[in-house]
């Protein structure tokens, strides 16, 4: 079944990463866009699911670039957004203000993409809630609760692994409260963005308890197919 049931310094992203391929496909047009968008209002992700790991590691098929959001389905989405995150007032704003063109692109691996002004700000996963990219968040930063993870392991969470609890505990580590099945912003002390997004498999007050285990599953990070991805691609 689905998955279903948040002083300064910047990423440098310079020097050699390989970019992925897409694999162009045709295909027909998403069917009751503003219903499966009402749908995301609901449910959330299990957080023991191993699917959701690493997402976007070998690459997306995509259906073209998708569907451009006609004005009542705009209305909703950005309802939607303004329901399931903090923060979200700007945001949303942001959004409304001189409608953004958004398309709906959906893709082969279940994934489906929210391009807004030709860059991606969501995804989800089947019909699963929305999650921020990168992208997004960079610009809005403050919609996901933030987990700060030790810098040793920033190099391992680049490439794919996901985030253990002895790596969420070292000092200067904090971790905004949440429950299990939460999407949250991973960190690290003195880079004033985030460069991953995952699912906490465990609650904060379980983290700090265990102590051990993977606390969180690394959906999305930097360099990802999906953080190079642009709507020309399609």
């Amino acid at each position: 079944p689905p998955p279903l049931c948040g002083v300064s310094g910047r990423w440098n992203l310079a020097g050699g990463v390989v970019l992925l391929g897409v694999i162009l496909c045709s295909g027909a047009g998403l069917t009751s866009d503003h219903d499966r968008i009402l749908r995301l209002t609901r449910g959330s992700y299990n957080s023991s699911s191993e699917e959701l790991t690493h997402l976007f590691k070998g690459g997306l098929t995509l259906w073209g670039k998708g569907n451009l959001l006609k004005t009542s389905v705009h209305k909703a989405f950005v309802k939607t957004i303004d329901n399931n995150f903090q923060n979200a007032q700007g945001l949303t704003k942001w959004l409304n203000g001189r409608r953004k063109k958004t398309n709906h692109i959906k893709c082969h691996n279940r994934v489906q993409i929210w391009a807004i002004e030709g860059e991606p700000g969501f995804f989800s996963y089947w019909d699963g809630p929305y999650i921020p990219t990168l992208r997004l968040l960079h610009k809005w930063p403050d919609i996901l609760p933030k987990f700060f993870v030790d810098k040793n392991a920033v190099r391992p969470v680049l490439s794919g692994a996901n985030i253990m609890c002895p790596g969420l505990l070292q000092p200067g580590c904090t971790l905004d409260d949440v429950r299990p099945g939460t999407i949250v912003a991973i960190m690290t002390p003195g880079i004033s963005e985030a460069f991953a997004v995952g699912l906490a498999r465990m609650g904060t007050a379980e983290i700090k308890e265990k102590r051990r285990g993977v606390a969180v599953t690394n959906i999305h990070c930097l360099n990802d197919f999906l953080w190079r991805y642009n709507v020309s691609m399609a």
